[in-house]
């Protein structure tokens, strides 16, 4: 069972053991949430198109702390139906970095062309060795009010201040954890 919450912003928070919920499993649990867990639940929601991407490229980068890079691959270009069109979007993020002590400490965003839609960050330190991979998980659910072609995007960076360690993209650091990013928007019709 998923230990994790909706937070203020209506953005699901993961719990330690909810690293690997599915799309499917998300919907089920937000069936069973009341209303106050989740503003007010419609009932004739109908989904009209499913996008998906994954990122399976494993990347390394040296940035600065809050240096956002893309990772390859997990980026969406799609078309409205409508402008009332709204768009529950889905992500997972493996991550890691070369920090000693701080290797699960990094933040993933997602984008809507240039604006960020939302950023969440590990706020745990780890002594880990460098095997340590981890996974970032979230919702979103946007109303873009448009016709016209979107891009959405996955980025990742670290969150240690005043470092600029080597960032992982899919990869742990000594290369022998692999994992990938994936992106799943769910068009919902407006």
């Amino acid at each position: 069972m998923a230990t994790g919450a909706l937070d203020a912003n209506g953005i699901w928070q993961y719990g330690e053991d909810d690293s690997e919920t599915t799309a499917s499993a998300l919907l089920n649990k937000l069936g069973e949430s009341t209303s106050e867990q989740v503003g007010i639940l419609q009932t004739n929601l109908k989904v009209i198109n499913v996008y998906s991407a994954k990122a399976t490229t494993t990347q390394s980068a040296t940035l600065a702390a809050n240096t956002f890079n893309d990772f390859t691959g997990a980026s969406i270009t799609l078309t409205p139906q409508s402008s009332g069109s709204k768009f529950l979007i889905l992500s997972s993020a493996y991550i890691a970095n070369s920090q000693a002590t701080f290797r699960s400490l990094n933040s993933v965003r997602c984008l809507r062309g240039a604006t960020t839609l939302y950023t969440v960050t590990n706020e745990y330190t780890s002594s880990d060795s460098t095997r340590g991979l981890y996974t970032i998980s979230s919702q979103h659910l946007d109303s873009p009010s448009t016709t016209s072609s979107i891009t959405y995007k996955m980025q990742g960076a670290h969150s240690v201040g005043g470092a600029t360690p080597t960032v992982y993209f899919n990869r742990s650091q000594d290369n022998t954890s692999i994992g990938y990013t994936s992106i799943t928007i769910l068009e919902i019709q407006g």
